[in-house]
C-alpha cells in the first residue's frame, strides 16, 4: 500500500485496542453490531477505524469482518495484558506494514523527533487533511510504534530502539 493513501485510525490507542480485542473474540465474520456489543463502543467509532485495521492486516472481509491470524494473535496478547507478547505482535505489524515502518525510519533518519513533529509527519505522510480526528489517529500511530518497542522517549525526544530488532 502506498504510504500516501493510508487512512489513519480515528480513536485513541486504548480505544483501538478495545476494537482489536473485540474482533479477536470473533470466530466467524461479524457485523458492526456484534463487535460494538463486545467492546461497548458505538458502531460509528468502530467503522471509522476499520480502514486502518484492514490496511495493517489485523482484520479482513467486506461488510462482515473477522480477524486475520495476525489480528487474532495481537488481540490475544492485548487481552492478557502481557507486555512482551504485546510488543512482539505490534513489532510484527510495524515490520510488515510499509507505512508504519516508514514512520519508524523517519525517526531513525532524524536521530530524534519530538512527539508533535512525528504526529505532524504521520498526518502529512498519510495524505490526510489536518483535523482533530486525524491528529488523534497520528498520536495513535505514535503509540503503536511505542507499543512495538521500535521507538522510545529519551530526554523528551522520540528515538528509535535500534537494540530491539524487528
Amino acid at each position: 500500500m502506498p504510504d500516501d493513501k493510508i487512512k489513519l485510525p480515528r480513536s485513541s490507542y486504548e480505544e483501538l485496542c478495545k476494537i482489536i480485542k473485540a474482533y479477536g473474540r470473533q470466530t466467524q465474520p461479524a457485523s458492526l453490531d456484534e463487535v460494538s456489543s463486545l467492546c461497548a463502543m458505538g458502531k460509528t467509532a468502530i467503522s471509522a477505524n476499520n480502514s486502518f485495521l484492514v490496511s495493517i492486516e489485523l482484520i479482513e472481509g467486506g461488510r462482515l469482518k473477522m480477524p486475520t491470524k495476525k489480528g487474532r494473535e495481537l488481540a490475544q496478547a492485548l487481552e492478557h495484558g502481557i507486555p512482551e507478547p504485546i510488543e512482539r505482535n505490534w513489532a510484527r505489524v510495524v515490520k510488515e506494514n510499509e507505512f508504519l515502518d516508514k514512520m519508524r525510519i523517519a525517526v531513525k533518519i532524524r536521530g530524534a523527533m519530538d512527539s508533535s513533529a512525528l504526529e505532524a509527519h504521520i498526518a502529512y505522510s498519510a495524505g490526510e487533511a489536518k483535523s482533530k480526528q486525524v491528529m488523534t489517529g497520528a498520536r495513535t500511530v505514535v503509540d503503536i510504534l511505542r507499543a512495538a518497542g521500535v521507538i522510545r522517549e529519551h530526554d523528551g525526544q522520540l528515538v528509535t530502539s535500534e537494540s530491539k530488532p524487528l
